[in-house]
């Protein structure tokens, strides 16, 4: 089955949110029906045979997630230490290390993690995410040192965030 989100949630960070957890498509209230009924169409025409299978309902990004000794809270946007300081991310890099922490110890390609920093970016390159994720590391190192380097650069092909033995955990 397709899904497509139709909601007054406009902001990046909710447009990532949706499409990571499952949506097919994401649509911004108030939308005009003829667009919401071409995203209807078009995401028949790219599921194809798919929407015969049985759906697997799609897994939830858990509310807090751990990484090493440090959470990324959704709700302050935000990493944030045991000790309860905490350091805010921008709407990009909360999406980038929200992006690498859902899929752990998995590589994700340079150009994925920029769709998902776009998110009204002005700068949408593959390569800003270099810059970006060497941005994370230090963030990430200030709050814990070494915790920087469980983002992994894999060279000609993206990054990954290692789940390590104090790696990346639902909280």
């Amino acid at each position: 089955m397709g899904l497509i989100l139709a909601t007054a949630l406009g902001r990046p960070i909710d447009r990532v949110v949706g499409l990571d957890i499952g949506a097919d498509d994401y649509v911004v209230k108030p939308y005009d029906l003829k667009e919401l009924r071409a995203r209807v169409h078009s995401v028949i025409r790219r599921l194809g045979d798919d929407l015969s299978a049985p759906a697997t309902p799609p897994v939830p990004m858990p509310a807090v997630l751990r990484i090493g000794i440090l959470r990324l809270d959704p709700a302050a946007q935000a990493l944030v230490t045991q000790d309860g300081l905490s350091t805010p991310l921008s709407s990009a890099d909360f999406a980038v290390l929200t992006l690498l922490a859902g899929k752990a110890g998995q590589v994700v390609p340079r150009a994925k993690l920029a769709r998902a920093a776009d998110a009204g970016a002005d700068d949408t390159s593959e390569r800003a995410i270099d810059v970006r994720i060497a941005r994370l590391r230090k963030k990430l190192a200030a709050l814990d040192p070494g915790t920087g380097a469980l983002l992994r650069t894999v060279r000609g092909e993206g990054y990954a965030l290692d789940p390590g033995p104090a790696g990346v955990s639902p909280a």
